[in-house]
């Protein structure tokens, strides 16, 4: 896949599709199609406005190649984005003053049009692009999970995957085969060099695209449990990281920034979120779970009760949990998590980051899974990479498959965490706030 021609085609069909809804808005502004001088000034104009919220669509991900290629993360982050640079870009455009046009009305009128515009775009228009692309794969000795893990790509993709499963002794009629000539080969970690050694006694070196089962992985935001020894020794180098200092001295600031800076919002919601559950559901108001923190320390996490049941100890691990009546809403909302602003303030959490397991589950992960323990070398989070993308999440209860999926996810955030990665987690996030995809 030619990932930087389909960028540049996605980079100037969103640049067309935003001029485009700026002439739509003057059109549905004076009931008729807008002159050529009326137009000019304010394309003219606006172009600082939409070059940067096309910034704004690089620097969150919309040009990665997750997001391109895969159905369900562009609707969720073009629409997080677009509400987002309405307040960071659009209103202070708004308020500019000494331009000769009154942008106000139109401007409006643009931020309703131009979703719907870019959504037809890059949900419909686009993909019929990559509807034709077959990507032929033909997989040597996979495991079944890595099979899975391909299946799901191809459910998920804007293009079609073929999939052809091989042993290795059979590898040498299959790359003979005329039907297979044309197949992505797929080797699996032991069978890379034999697959070399094959490739030269057939003569067919170079006619290949070989793709290592990591970058699969990759592709969907994950790391292989077989790497996860070779990504803690490169975790031990970047501590070291003058960057990553830089980095993690940054995020503590900006997380206690904008505790501060929500704190006034966010107290009258919490006194009426817990007078309402002490009229519903009755007491206690609050759960107070012991959770498994940074450097594998034990912290109590404060959330609103949304379950029955008990969410500590060695019952949180058997207790049967159900819904409250009030607590379905809290939790589609993510509201229930609204009491965490505490934990920012004492140090426990930040924002972002792998999610904190109940200290009970975790110890029954670390003696079945001992990796489970890089998930402390930084601090838990409000949300994270795993909360957004990992479907399967083992709620409340020891499930290690489960476990070992989510991992793979919190592994991947702990290779590439940056601002700019945490901001992207942070959009998603708003989107399932705003979509009440919570569970």
């Amino acid at each position: 896949m030619k990932t930087t021609f389909w960028k540049l085609i996605l980079f100037v069909g969103d640049l067309g599709s935003l001029y485009l809804s700026v002439l739509l808005a003057l059109l549905f502004r004076h009931f008729a199609w807008p002159s050529e001088e009326l137009a000019a000034i304010h394309l003219w104009y606006f172009s600082p406005l939409l070059f940067a919220w096309l910034s704004s669509f690089y620097i969150f991900g919309l040009y990665s190649r997750a997001v391109i290629y895969f159905k369900s993360r562009v609707v969720n982050l073009l629409s997080a984005l677009h509400l987002l640079n309405l307040f960071v870009l659009a209103i202070p455009f708004f308020f500019m003053a000494n331009l000769p046009i009154s942008p106000k009305i139109v401007l409006m009128i643009f931020f309703a049009v131009s979703l719907p515009v870019l959504l037809l775009w890059r949900v419909y228009i686009f993909p019929q692009l990559l509807s034709n692309i077959k990507i032929n794969i033909l997989t040597l000795n996979l495991k079944r999970e890595d099979l899975h893990v391909l299946r799901d790509l191809n459910t998920n993709s804007f293009f079609s995957i073929n999939i052809e499963k091989a042993k290795l002794k059979e590898l040498k009629d299959k790359l003979k085969s005329e039907q297979t000539i044309d197949y992505s080969i797929y080797p699996s970690e032991s069978d890379r060099v034999n697959l070399l050694l094959t490739l030269i006694s057939t003569g067919q070196l170079g006619e290949f695209n070989v793709i290592k089962k990591e970058e699969i992985y990759e592709f969907l935001g994950r790391v292989p449990e077989t790497e996860w020894i070779s990504v803690s020794g490169k975790l031990l180098y970047a501590c070291k990281s003058p960057l990553k200092k830089i980095y993690s001295i940054f995020r503590v600031l900006f997380d206690y920034f904008l505790a501060i800076l929500l704190l006034p919002v966010l107290l009258p919601v919490l006194l009426i979120i817990a007078l309402l559950i002490l009229l519903i559901d009755g007491r206690p108001v609050f759960y107070k779970s012991k959770r498994r923190g940074y450097l594998g320390k034990d912290f109590v996490m404060y959330k609103f009760r949304t379950m029955t049941g008990t969410d500590s100890g060695d019952e949180a691990k058997h207790s049967k949990l159900e819904v409250t009546k009030l607590g379905a809403v809290l939790r589609k909302t993510r509201l229930d998590e609204l009491p965490q602003i505490l934990n920012i303030f004492k140090g426990e959490i930040a924002t972002v980051g792998p999610r904190p397991e109940i200290s009970e589950i975790a110890d029954d992960y670390e003696a079945k899974m001992p990796m489970y323990k890089l998930r402390y070398m930084i601090k838990p989070g409000v949300t994270g990479w795993a909360q957004i993308y990992h479907k399967n999440h083992p709620h409340h209860k020891s499930d290690l498959p489960a476990a070992k999926e989510k991992m793979e996810y919190d592994i991947y955030y702990l290779t590439k965490r940056s601002f700019i990665l945490d901001m992207h987690i942070m959009a998603q996030t708003i989107m399932t706030l705003l979509t009440l995809q919570g569970k």
